[in-house]
C-alpha cells in the first residue's frame, strides 16, 4: 500500500483525526503519538471558559486487574443519536471522553451539563438491567448492570449527579473470542467490585 493509501486507511480508523493525519503523507503517527494528540482535545475543552459541565476525569491512565487503561481521548464529535449525540470537544453542554488498553477494553465517560442532562430521561428502568444505590467518593450514584444471560454481565453503566454536571461512566463486555470453550472475560471493569473500586478515582480535573 502506497502513503496516500496507508494515510487514508489510518484516517478511516481515527475519525475526527484523520483528516488532519491524511493531509500529510510524511510518515504515519505512532499510538503514542495519537494518543498525545486526542489528549490535547481534551485539555483544549475543559479549558473553554464558555463550558457548563465541570470537568472530571481519572488522570492520564489507571489500573484494573493486570490491564492498564490510558486517556483521556475526546474525540471532536462523539455519538450518532440519543443520549450523549454530538457532545465533543466544541459542545458546551458536554464532554465524551474514552479510556482504553491495548486488548480493546474501554471505559468510556460523559459529562453533562445540567442543562443537557434535563433533556433526557435516562433513568427509566429498561429490560434486563438491574438498578442499584452505590456511592463513589462519598457521592450518591446509580448502577446500571445488563445482563446477556443469567449471571453474563455485558455491561455496566453508573451516573453520578454532581449538581451543575453529571457524569455517566460505561464499559462493557469485550467481544468474544472464537474458541472452542468458553473464556472469561478479559475486561476487568465488567466486574461490579472492580468497576466500583475504580471508580473511587474518578475526580475533578485536574487533580
Amino acid at each position: 500500500m502506497n502513503c496516500r493509501g496507508r494515510a487514508r486507511s489510518l484516517a478511516l480508523s481515527l475519525g475526527a483525526l484523520g483528516p488532519v493525519l491524511a493531509a500529510s503523507c510524511g510518515g504515519l503517527p505512532t499510538e503514542d503519538q495519537v494518543n498525545r494528540d486526542l489528549y490535547g482535545n481534551f485539555e483544549t475543552a475543559v479549558a473553554s471558559p464558555n463550558r457548563n459541565y465541570a470537568a472530571y476525569w481519572m488522570g492520564r491512565e489507571f489500573k484494573a486487574g493486570a490491564l492498564t487503561y490510558q486517556g483521556p481521548q475526546a474525540n471532536a464529535a462523539a455519538g450518532s443519536g440519543g443520549l450523549g449525540a454530538g457532545i465533543g470537544v466544541n459542545d458546551v453542554d458536554g464532554l465524551q471522553l474514552s479510556y482504553t488498553t491495548t486488548r480493546c477494553c474501554e471505559l468510556e465517560l460523559t459529562l453533562y451539563s445540567r442543562r443537557a442532562w434535563d433533556r433526557f430521561d435516562p433513568l427509566s428502568p429498561l429490560p434486563g438491567r438491574e438498578r442499584k444505590t452505590v456511592y463513589v467518593n462519598g457521592n450518591e450514584a446509580v448502577l446500571w448492570t445488563r445482563y446477556d444471560s443469567p449471571g453474563k454481565v455485558s455491561s455496566q453503566t453508573l451516573i453520578i449527579d454532581y449538581g451543575k454536571t453529571v457524569a455517566t461512566v460505561v464499559t462493557g463486555s469485550a467481544l468474544p473470542t472464537i474458541v472452542s470453550t468458553p473464556q472469561p472475560d478479559p475486561n476487568p471493569l465488567i466486574d461490579e467490585a472492580t468497576f466500583l473500586a475504580v471508580m473511587q478515582n474518578l475526580r475533578p480535573y485536574p487533580q
